[in-house]
């Protein structure tokens, strides 16, 4: 159904080749009448397991992490343009979506002196007893031994705990 009520019928019907996913996903409908291109339902391909990602110019669509269909935002009419044939997979030379973080390859005091203020300044006690207990496993080559190496001097693990109630001895 068009904005003025009236409807049409599709001409013809096709299936989308390459696409890794099932049969209804991918059947397309042929509308002669559309003056803008062809339309993309997303409920279909949601259905199928998809994700779809839109931000102001740019459209990705994946399937088990990998980008199936790839478009971008026609600034004239406002609409996306879908690319139907699928990206080429990722390879070193070919980056669709890459997410990356560069780090200096600090010196160990300085890593250390990084994961303790991620960590928001705890006590080197607390940290030393996080790390012998296996807490921090996600936190790789990070060891109880090389924090009492290279112990960070942190303002902040001073501060946090200048509000600290003295014990009550009896």
């Amino acid at each position: 159904m068009f904005p003025d009520s009236q409807t049409a019928q599709a001409t013809h019907t096709a299936v989308l080749k390459n696409l890794p996913l099932p049969i209804e996903a991918k059947t397309v409908h042929f509308f002669n009448h559309l003056a803008s291109g062809s339309l993309l339902a997303l409920g279909p391909l949601c259905d199928a397991g998809c994700i779809a990602y839109f931000d102001k110019d740019t459209c990705y669509i994946t399937h088990e992490g990998e980008v199936i269909l790839k478009g971008i935002r026609k600034n004239a009419t406002g609409l996306w343009k879908i690319n139907t044939t699928p990206p080429a997979p990722a390879t070193k030379n070919n980056n669709i979506i890459s997410l990356n973080s560069v780090i200096d390859r600090p010196t160990m005091a300085e890593r250390i002196k990084f994961l303790h203020a991620a960590l928001f300044s705890p006590t080197l006690d607390t940290l030393s007893k996080a790390l012998t207990n296996n807490f921090l496993v996600t936190f790789p080559t990070f060891t109880a031994q090389q924090l009492r190496k290279y112990p960070p001097r942190s303002k902040s693990t001073v501060q946090g705990h200048l509000r600290a109630l003295p014990t009550k001895q009896k």
